[in-house]
């Protein structure tokens, strides 16, 4: 079963959900910020190919959102999720 969208959110993101909706995959990302806004740049393979830019808001509930996603997998799967950081690490400790 899919996590429950706070309804707040549900009517914003039901225009979103459109068939020539842009689709990206990223294996890594940056995060900088401004004094109104966070910027996620986007990496695949080393290159940077996206940019977004969010309200501080709009970032804290995505980084909740996530969060919890990724929880609930864990909990579920009963394996925790590697970090990239953990994942390196391993991979140095050959």
């Amino acid at each position: 079963m899919a996590p429950r969208m706070p309804v707040s959110m549900a009517p914003a993101l039901s225009g979103l959900m459109q068939p020539q909706l842009l689709s990206l995959y990223a294996n890594g990302f940056e995060i900088s910020a401004t004094g109104a806004d966070l910027i996620v740049t986007f990496v695949h393979n080393g290159k940077s190919f996206a940019t977004l830019n969010l309200s501080f808001t709009t970032a804290k509930a995505l980084g909740s959102g996530l969060s919890q996603l990724v929880a609930d997998l864990e909990d579920r799967s009963k394996t925790k999720v590697l970090s990239a950081e953990e994942v390196v690490k391993a991979l140095e400790n050959k």
